[in-house]
């Protein structure tokens, strides 16, 4: 499977995953042991979706025999390194509410709920902006080169 097929597979198990968790967590109310609960249950499953997932992906594309093209490592590289400060700034930003949620009468399963979304925000933007720049699989992306 390509770089951008899995980034988009990946996106949409984040997506589904995190989506589902975002619904719960608005409504339910939950406490600190139950929040930590939820949250393992939500990183074994999406662990468990993402394996099912790519494999699936890698058989089909086997047994069409489609080949992987190399794609420019230095591209990849930063690719890479653009999204994952795309992701860092979500999560930098994010970091500013948590003392505030701190101080609410939520308790400690609010606060266990905001770091998981916040980290799951954060991936879901890096996925977003692999794909974002690698042009939709398009033609290549004369911004990213020209810079």
């Amino acid at each position: 499977m390509n770089a951008n097929r899995t980034d988009v597979v990946t996106l949409a198990v984040l997506l589904l995953a995190f989506g589902g968790y975002g619904f719960t967590a608005i409504t339910t109310p939950i406490s600190w042991p139950a929040a930590l609960g939820e949250t393992f249950g939500l990183y074994i499953g999406l662990t468990v979706a993402m394996v099912l997932f790519h494999v699936v992906g890698a058989v089909s594309v086997a047994l069409a025999g489609g080949g992987d093209v190399t794609a420019d490592r230095a591209r990849e590289r930063e690719i890479g390194r653009r999204a994952a400060r795309n992701g860092y700034f979500v999560v930098m930003m994010g970091l500013w509410a948590l003392p505030f949620l701190m101080l609410a009468d939520g308790g400690g399963g609010v606060l266990v709920r905001a770091v998981v979304g916040l980290l799951g925000a954060a991936e879901i933007v890096r996925y977003a902006s692999r794909i974002a720049y690698r042009g939709f699989g398009g033609a290549q992306n004369q911004w990213l080169q020209a810079s």
